[in-house]
């Protein structure tokens, strides 16, 4: 989830218009002349019916914070990526990989690497779970997307993702929102509804949102962490033979960061697990 510099139930349209409707159809309290002369003017109407379309449109950007049900919850495509923040080389630089956690399809957690330079590091990952190269970065998101039945659930961090999603794919964003679960935004509500129970986290990050719920992910990185471990494998990974060659303390490094990449997508599970389960 990292993309440090050089160093996550929808509301849907349905809900939106029954808000409107309730709203526009709604009677105001007897005594509220002020109101009623408002809503006699025919332009005060078009101004909150513009106020209404604007929210609408809004709402259709950013996935709901709303705790979905179990069900939603196990059904889940959990992902991850990984890669590069903005700098002077790339505004948006693409994930060199992407983590994938499925409950309801094969139960495995998985890695796919995309990146070319990363190739050989893919393939003799050092590692117990699946990590396999596929530089069709495009064609893979869009099978991913495809294959995960319409309406099944999109789980990450943040919107990080989702932004992600949109561009490489060329959608737009308001056609992934319904199926998209931001647990960042979740767990902060679910966690401020339940203030006599839970501290409430000192930072937005993962490693906090989770510590507030007792959950502590297995592997944690300092700031600049995943970004150094991507610049130190890149300098091996190239090539075959720069790869056999790559000294302990480069293949440790991706290691490191696979399994970092790991924790972040199995605490996410664990952190919607928890929330439903504590209702």
């Amino acid at each position: 989830m990292s993309t440090e510099p050089d160093a996550g139930r929808n509301v849907g349209y349905s809900q939106c218009f029954d808000n409107y409707g309730h709203f526009a159809g709604s009677k105001m309290a007897p005594g509220s002349l002020r109101r009623l002369q408002m809503l006699a003017s025919p332009f005060s109407k078009f101004v909150l019916i513009g106020k209404e379309t604007r929210a609408m449109a809004k709402a259709a950007h950013h996935p709901s914070t709303r705790l979905p049900d179990q069900d939603v919850v196990d059904a889940g495509c959990y992902i991850d990526f990984e890669g590069f923040a903005p700098n002077e080389n790339a505004a948006s630089p693409a994930p060199v990989l992407i983590g994938i956690y499925n409950r309801e399809q094969s139960g495995d957690f998985v890695q796919v690497v995309f990146t070319k330079k990363y190739r050989w590091a893919a393939q003799d990952s050092g590692v117990s779970h699946e990590v396999v190269y596929d530089p069709d970065r495009k064609g893979f998101l869009a099978t991913l997307m495809s294959s995960t039945r319409t309406g099944k659930p999109l789980v990450a961090y943040s919107e990080h993702e989702l932004k992600v999603l949109s561009k490489i794919l060329k959608r737009r964003q308001q056609t992934i929102v319904p199926r998209y679960k931001n647990v960042r935004s979740i767990a902060q509500r679910w966690l401020r509804e339940r203030p006599e129970s839970y501290e409430q986290p000192a930072k937005n990050d993962l490693n906090a949102v989770a510590e507030a719920m007792g959950i502590t992910p297995p592997v944690q990185f300092a700031t600049g962490g995943m970004t150094a471990r991507l610049r130190m494998v890149r300098e091996h990974s190239n090539t075959k033979a720069g790869w056999k060659k790559a000294p302990k303390a480069v293949r440790k490094a991706w290691r490191e960061l696979l399994l970092y990449n790991q924790s972040d997508v199995m605490t996410m599970h664990k952190m919607m697990q928890h929330m439903c389960e504590h209702q």
